[in-house]
């Protein structure tokens, strides 16, 4: 069983964004992000937004407004900015994989819960499941990446926040 100290709760960012520098839940304007956030303070889990344009993003750092998405398909990340594909959309998608599994190794998670809220951001789980799981083989379908991470077992897809209450419920408490 691993305890909360090494594991790290995430949600995938949103397209909606106030017009302002600040903290996830400053920038982000989605109900989902809101209420995740407000859970993950009220319970004291460390906790990220996994962004297509930083990777992770903690409640104490600060960024502006972007307009960057993840889509998922034949098994790979592609990348749009306002709207377009950026034209090194895998070496993108490669840097961030390589900062999110730095990140985690820094701050020693060793396990992910991700919230998903009620769908399956498929992108943005195999950012998460490829830096976790340091998964290089290639995936052909949301089948295969979900068959891969779950082998693994480092990475938990929550659908709902009663999902999210009950992976806090199953980790060992702080020091325990």
């Amino acid at each position: 069983m691993t305890s909360r100290e090494n594991t790290l709760f995430v949600t995938h960012c949103s397209a909606g964004k106030n017009q302002v520098w600040g903290g996830p839940l400053a920038l982000y304007t989605s109900e989902r992000i809101q209420r995740f956030g407000k859970w993950c303070n009220d319970a004291g889990v460390r906790w990220a937004i996994v962004s297509a344009k930083h990777g992770l993003f903690f409640p104490h750092e600060s960024h502006g407004p972007y307009d960057m998405e993840f889509s998922f398909s034949y098994g790979e990340c592609l990348v749009f900015e306002r709207g377009h594909l950026l034209p090194n959309s895998e070496g993108h998608v490669r840097r961030l994989v390589e900062a999110v599994r730095a990140r985690l190794k820094e701050l020693n998670f060793r396990e992910v819960i991700l919230y998903a809220g009620g769908r399956r951001p498929w992108a943005y789980l195999l950012v998460v499941h490829r830096a976790l799981d340091t998964c290089t083989r290639p995936h052909s379908s949301r089948d295969d990446v979900r068959a891969c991470w779950q082998e693994a077992g480092r990475l938990h897809v929550a659908g709902s926040m009663y999902d999210v209450e009950a992976e806090l419920g199953r980790l060992r408490p702080p020091g325990g």
